[in-house]
């Protein structure tokens, strides 16, 4: 089957690759490009909404961001995989969603140093992931509504790296990629990330007067 000496199927297009979905889509398929909407749709979605903590927030976002793909899919040379350059993609329009909605708390870790001037930063491992502590402690419910808070006050600097790594469990790699930052970037990020939001929920749980 030639993908482009003449039109392809609907139930052709569920046997191809992202890859070359990408090549028909940019190339004006209506349909591979339909094709790769529906398959990506929710992954985009819930990146979006785990970014925005707004359901009507990740739809504009998720509208923009399928948009934006119809100028860009011939901007991907098929160097990484698609899911990760999507990523990328939907996660740099949720960045610039957050900075223009009005916020009226500061986020937590806004103003901290730039990566390159932390020193002696060591591995994250040596930390206890964040669900560790006090996620074994409290209720499962309780637990998930302050990590959520906890989360949403994050500065954007850390929140995407700890939604890679932690909750959608990329690989170092796979976050520095689809992030546009160095592997050493990731994890100091992720180390920094993780003390301010271990930080913010103890003052939740205060706040809630709950005990660990």
């Amino acid at each position: 089957m030639s993908l482009y000496g003449s039109r392809v199927s609907v139930s052709d297009l569920n046997e191809i690759d992202d890859n070359n979905l990408v090549k028909l889509a940019a190339n004006g398929d209506q349909q591979a490009f339909c094709e790769l909407m529906n398959r990506h749709m929710d992954r985009v979605y819930n990146i979006a909404f785990r970014m925005t903590r707004s359901s009507s927030d990740a739809d504009e976002v998720v509208q923009q961001t399928f948009i934006a793909l119809l100028k860009k899919l011939k901007q991907f040379k098929g160097e990484s995989q698609f899911t990760t350059w999507l990523t990328r993609v939907v996660i740099n329009y949720c960045l610039n969603f957050i900075k223009k909605r009005n916020r009226q708390e500061t986020p937590i870790g806004a103003g901290t140093p730039d990566e390159d001037s932390w020193e002696e930063a060591g591995e994250p491992e040596d930390l206890l992931p964040w669900q560790q502590n006090p996620e074994q402690k409290l209720q499962r419910k309780q637990l998930h509504e302050l990590l959520t808070k906890a989360l949403d006050r994050l500065d954007d600097k850390y929140r995407p790296v700890i939604l890679l790594r932690d909750v959608e469990g990329h690989s170092t790699a796979e976050t520095a990629e689809s992030l546009g930052i160095t592997e050493s970037n990731v994890k100091i990020r992720l180390m920094r990330g993780r003390t301010l939001l271990r930080a913010e929920l103890g003052q939740l749980m205060a706040e809630n007067e709950l005990s660990v």
